[in-house]
């Protein structure tokens, strides 16, 4: 039987990475430290080479085996265990490029080692870096202090806190930072549930302690505290459960609106996606009960994000809010500022949505302004597979010809 690389793992993964991945993933393949095969270099290459010339035909194994063992015959047992081995060595390199990127993690993954063979001269200079670290984040989403309570869990023992117990202890930061990461992800996971239930028209809100237990315990213990003495981060996640559960209290939607334009430039990317995902659920679902109003929020709020740089994270834009931020553009008649947008962020849509989003909406933006002659250019020879796209723009196509005849 034919064996194409293209059907591979393998093949899939390397795609995946662009061509600075491809040249660092090239150097930890070829470091000994994490392989000692040649052949597997090898294949690394023929198969990046291939991925790179955009090539149309497939790659069979016999290309391969033939740039690895010219003077052999295949053997296809030998030759698996090379696909399986490097594929294994491209998780491995995945892992490692999310180790370099957490700084935090390093130290704690430092600390416990130390910790373990007992580096005593090594403590307190660790123990500094890691404050120092902490200090230069800005953007702390949960998993900071997740982090920050795994480092000062070992600076505990680190300090030999358990044993001479009249140093001062550290017990208010461990239980602190625990606090923070386990509300926060709570509220998230509560906020989730919420907003899920709003687009299936299901009533989550009797369940979700059932669900999600402790967070009317927490919901409850936020509420006769000093919300603002809290991280913005638990500020954030409080208001968007307080915004779903007291669903008529435009004041706590307000709340949440000013805490985004106050500590937009402070919020995680990850952090970000989560937050608007709800927001565009609550707004969305407001606007269908007729409170039009709402539609200026809404912009009101992709702008605060654009403005900060959160509405595409790591530079991927969804197509949902893509479609969303033009909905909403287009009933507040915005479209200068709308075609600004499109042009500056249709790039970071998907390649298979991307050509079709842009044509259809800049002809939307057309229509809504009468330059019916363009809204026909752009329209007449397009066809589009998204079977939606191809309905409303035969639809557009019909309206124009008949307001301009």
């Amino acid at each position: 039987m034919l064996y194409f690389m293209k059907d591979t793992k393998l093949y899939k993964i390397i795609s995946c990475l662009d061509k600075y991945e491809q040249n660092r993933c090239a150097k930890y393949i070829q470091s000994p430290y994490f392989n000692r095969s040649e052949e597997l270099v090898l294949l690394y290459d023929q198969i990046t080479i291939h991925i790179n010339q955009q090539a149309n035909t497939d790659l069979h194994k016999t290309v391969i085996w033939e740039a690895i063992h010219p003077k052999k015959n295949l053997d296809d047992v030998r030759f698996r265990k090379y696909v399986s081995d490097l594929y294994k060595l491209i998780e491995g390199f995945l892992i490692q490029e999310r180790i370099e990127m957490d700084e935090l993690g390093k130290v704690n993954y430092l600390l416990e080692t130390i910790k373990y063979k007992k580096i005593d001269f090594l403590y307190d200079y660790l123990l500094r870096k890691g404050e120092q670290n902490a200090e230069k984040i800005n953007q702390r989403s949960s998993k900071f202090y997740y982090h920050r309570f795994n480092f000062e869990s070992n600076g505990y023992y680190l300090r030999e806190l358990d044993v001479y117990r009249s140093r001062e202890d550290n017990f208010t930061e461990i239980n602190y930072n625990l606090d923070v990461f386990y509300f926060a992800e709570k509220m998230k996971l509560a906020s989730s549930l919420l907003a899920r239930a709003v687009t299936t028209n299901s009533n989550q809100s009797k369940a979700i302690e059932t669900q999600i237990p402790l967070i009317d315990a927490i919901k409850a213990y936020l509420s006769n505290m000093d919300i603002n003495a809290f991280p913005y981060l638990i500020q954030l996640y409080y208001r968007i459960l307080m915004v779903y559960t007291n669903k008529d209290d435009i004041v706590q939607f307000l709340e949440l609106k000013a805490l985004l334009s106050n500590f937009g430039s402070s919020i995680a990317e990850d952090v970000a996606d989560d937050i608007s995902n709800s927001i565009e659920t609550y707004c969305a679902a407001k606007i269908n009960a007729g409170h039009p109003e709402f539609n200026n929020y809404a912009l009101e709020i992709y702008k605060i994000m654009i403005a900060n740089h959160l509405i595409a994270p790591n530079r991927e834009l969804s197509p949902w809010r893509f479609k969303n931020i033009i909905s909403t553009a287009t009933w507040m008649k915005e479209f200068d500022w709308l075609e600004n947008f499109i042009n500056t962020y249709a790039q970071y849509l998907p390649d298979d949505f991307r050509d079709n989003a842009v044509t259809f909406n800049l002809a939307r933006i057309s229509f809504e302004k009468r330059q019916y002659e363009k809204v026909i250019t752009l329209l007449r020879e397009v066809e589009y597979e998204d079977i939606t796209y191809n309905l409303q723009s035969k639809s557009m196509l019909l309206m124009t010809y008949y307001d301009t005849n």
